[in-house]
């Protein structure tokens, strides 16, 4: 099942697969048998202009429609085969159809394709000399797959370049489901496709992760194209129970309510899904499920908005099988996916989302943390992570997507707060919560020096280069600092290195910082400081 997980799902793009035997005369023409099952069961009423074409690639051609293909009996079986296979010998990517050729959406790790720098993104124009230009993914696999230790030679367009390669076919080994115990008791499982053996993979996951610790979860749907419908509701069934999982339309606008099947227990621990602009069709079934009912934060790039089903028609004539688009689906709440997608909860598009999705479960009552109210939901992060090099980045972007007015508070007494606009643009706040707000400082130079100066004297031995901090707002790296005391209270603070113009600095002062016959300061100081002239020198009063 597997070489189907990681491919013919892919290429399929589809979410449920019924075979039907039709009926009738041995004798009856393939054209005549495609037309009427079109005219039958297509989703869309059929227009008399289309089902007059002349042949069956005509017909589809006119269909516009890149989910409906017709298979030889030749071509199904090989895709019959391919079902059954666990591995198979190709280069190793993941495709979909796109106007030129076909789409690149992934690039399996340790194959073939990854060795000769193939991205995702990037699409093939031609295999050995042929035009992939109006193809269909499964007719490219063909093309693709071939004998192991064989070569093919691709033309390849990315962005406005092209060039060809020749690339060795090798045996790919497709993985369903990967899970892995990340810090913080967080378990990750990035689940690949949606074949019949994922949900028996994503349950032993579940099982081993839980029995490791795991109190949180990330489930990773990126690059995700979809598969079996019977998976995406078995998996949603962990998160849902046996609430709707999807609304189904079919010929005539008639809708119909899908709910997923109730597994023994539900996942109730915080959970996140990530998305990209590759994660489709079942994968926009779980994300749109588990969002819809708030059982999950999903993150990430809007998804690829395919919300189509296929169903596959064996001809009376038993001379091919024809794959046709017979439903529309949508989300539980009744959104549209086809052509819109699912859009996240957070759109984390400049940085890695699983880290974004670490920090959203990293919060624990013996940590510093703020717990954010996403929708229905409570994320808690803990700022100490936060505020490191590692995750600012990542932090700050989620910080710059919280929708305006989000609830927040510091712990599980605290009173909910209301961050506005303001407090979002301004967002020390959330890396240094308990800190107060001095001076906000700009323009300054960028060879800039500064004096604090404190309203009582100062314990020297409490200074040293933990106690002061200078922080580049936009990286969370720290820069140097030399200092120099003037008297009982005052104290010049030199950068080490020339800051940059035009970029945002934090200095940090910390509540070890002692003051004489009063000691540490009652919570930490910050000022915000942005470099644009040329000047030399600002003071700094710290009460």
């Amino acid at each position: 099942m597997r070489s189907y997980q990681k491919n013919i799902a892919i290429f399929w793009l589809s979410v449920a697969f019924v075979f039907i035997l039709l009926l009738g005369p041995a004798q009856a023409a393939v054209l005549d048998d495609v037309r009427a099952i079109i005219n039958a069961n297509y989703v869309d009423p059929v227009d008399e202009t289309v089902l007059q074409a002349g042949s069956v690639e005509e017909i589809l051609e006119k269909l516009n429609d890149p989910h409906s293909v017709f298979f030889t009996p030749e071509e199904y079986q090989a895709f019959l085969d391919s079902i059954g296979d666990s591995t198979f010998s190709g280069i190793g990517v993941q495709i979909e159809s796109a106007p030129e050729g076909v789409l690149i959406v992934n690039v399996l790790p340790g194959s073939s394709a990854e060795g000769s720098n193939i991205k995702p993104g990037d699409i093939i124009i031609s295999v050995d000399g042929k035009s992939l230009q109006g193809m269909s993914s499964e007719q490219v696999v063909s093309l693709i797959r071939g004998p192991e230790n064989s070569h093919i030679t691709m033309n390849i367009k990315r962005g406005n370049s092209k060039f060809s390669l020749s690339i060795l076919r090798q045996t790919v080994v497709l993985p369903s489901v990967r899970t892995n115990l990340l810090a913080g008791n967080i378990g990750y499982i990035d689940i690949d496709s949606f074949g019949l053996e994922t949900i028996r993979e994503f349950r032993q996951g579940i099982e081993e992760l839980h029995s490791k610790g795991a109190k949180a979860y990330i489930i990773d749907l990126r690059n995700n194209v979809g598969g079996y419908l019977v998976t995406a509701r078995d998996i949603a069934g962990y998160f849902i129970g046996s609430e709707n999982a999807l609304i189904t339309q079919s010929r005539n606008n008639k809708s119909a309510s899908v709910p997923a099947y109730e597994q023994r227990h539900t996942i109730s621990e915080p959970t996140v899904f990530l998305v990209n602009e590759f994660s489709a069709s079942a994968s926009e079934i779980l994300a749109a499920a588990v969002k819809d009912h708030d059982k999950a934060l999903v993150i990430g790039h809007n998804t690829y908005g395919k919300g189509s089903m296929q169903r596959i028609f064996q001809l009376r004539s038993g001379e091919g099988f024809l794959k046709l688009t017979t439903n529309r689906f949508f989300s539980p709440d009744g959104n549209a996916i086809e052509g819109k997608g699912i859009t996240p909860d957070l759109i984390i598009q400049e940085n890695d989302p699983i880290k974004a999705a670490q920090l959203l479960l990293s919060g624990n009552e013996k940590s510093q943390r703020i717990i954010l109210r996403i929708g229905r939901l409570n994320y808690s992060v803990d700022t100490q992570t936060a505020s490191t090099p590692a995750y600012w980045s990542a932090y700050g972007e989620i910080i710059e997507q919280l929708p305006d007015y989000t609830l927040y508070r510091w712990s599980e007494e605290s009173e909910w707060q209301v961050a506005d606009p303001q407090q979002l643009k301004d967002i020390y706040p959330f890396y240094f919560p308990s800190y107060k707000n001095l001076a906000y400082l700009e323009p300054v130079p960028e060879d800039k020096q500064f004096i604090l100066t404190f309203s009582q004297a100062l314990e020297k031995k409490s200074f040293n280069k933990d106690s002061l901090e200078l922080i580049d707002v936009n990286s969370g790296e720290t820069i140097a600092l030399d200092f120099l005391f003037l008297g009982s209270r005052q104290l010049l603070l030199i950068p080490q290195t020339q800051l940059e113009k035009g970029n945002t600095y934090w200095l940090l002062i910390h509540p070890e910082v002692e003051l004489s016959g009063q000691g540490k300061l009652d919570a930490g100081r910050v000022t915000t400081i942005r470099v644009e002239n040329t000047e030399s020198l600002e003071v700094i009063k710290v009460l």
